[in-house]
């Protein structure tokens, strides 16, 4: 019998911290703001989420630019879909059989 599998995808919020820190990034945002940027990768039990979709990690990445001092990049560099890159990258999928 063929089985059937979910997947889930999560990012944690720490690696995302910690990517941040490494990147110098979110450098021009309120700690409020880093924190809900944070938050929106928990769920309402304050567990990571574990339906992370490509839209999230392009909005994820629009925030992190949006309150980030970039202006080291070359002029020609898609400053989103670099930080997107990183943040697909700390991506975790799970393979769940049901």
């Amino acid at each position: 019998m063929k089985k059937t599998y979910i997947v889930h995808k999560c990012i944690s919020p720490m690696d995302v911290r910690g990517l941040c820190i490494r990147q110098n990034w979110y450098t021009r945002g309120t700690a409020l703001e880093y924190e809900a940027m944070l938050q929106s990768l928990v769920d309402k039990h304050h567990m990571t989420r574990d339906n992370i979709t490509d839209q999230d990690i392009i909005a994820l990445a629009e925030d992190i630019a949006e309150h980030s001092d970039l202006e080291d990049l070359e002029p020609e560099t898609d400053a989103v879909a670099c930080i997107a890159f990183e943040l697909a990258r700390l991506v975790t999928t799970i393979f769940e059989a049901v």
